[in-house]
């Protein structure tokens, strides 16, 4: 008995270790030779959250997600947005990398979500598993959105392109 309760003690500690030991998301920006590191708690202090509404046609329904501005981290990032050579490559884990024009990024019509309203993630499908898109998706506002650029989920960095 006293074998059994040394394992569960082990096995809780372990649980409780792993939880201390995961590391806030964080986003990398790269502009040019410049790479800058992002905390959730890093821009939660820099900007304010916003939460959307919105039709997401890979899960088929309205969900609504907290986040930030997509135009406002980049603003925070000091990403050049006024030049026409710059294109904004968003990068995912899983090695996706979906390009946009900073035209199209437009004021508030993106929001780079770290959840869901109600606090985490519901799990998409993805080739032959379901994955969470922490820790960072690309929403768009508007409906068309999705068919001009599919909205990149598991982001981990954003940099310029030069074209």
């Amino acid at each position: 008995m006293a074998g059994c309760r040394i394992i569960i003690m082990v096995l809780c500690l372990t649980q409780v270790a792993g939880a201390a030991v995961t590391a806030p998301a964080a986003l990398t920006v790269q502009i040019a030779a410049d790479t800058k590191t992002f905390t959730l708690p890093a821009l939660r202090r820099a900007l304010p959250v916003a939460t959307v509404r919105v039709y997401n046609p890979a899960y088929e329904r309205e969900m609504t997600y907290r986040g930030f501005w997509f135009d406002d981290v980049l603003r925070v990032a000091r990403f050049p947005m006024s030049s026409e050579h710059i294109a904004i490559s968003v990068a995912c884990k899983d090695g996706y990398i979906a390009v946009m024009a900073p035209v199209d990024v437009g004021k508030h019509r993106w929001l780079l979500a770290f959840e869901e309203a109600g606090g985490g993630w519901t799990r998409l499908h993805h080739g032959r598993e379901n994955v969470s898109p922490a820790p960072w998706y690309l929403v768009g506002i508007d409906k068309k959105s999705f068919e001009t650029t599919p909205w990149p989920y598991q982001v981990t960095t954003i940099s310029t392109l030069d074209h």
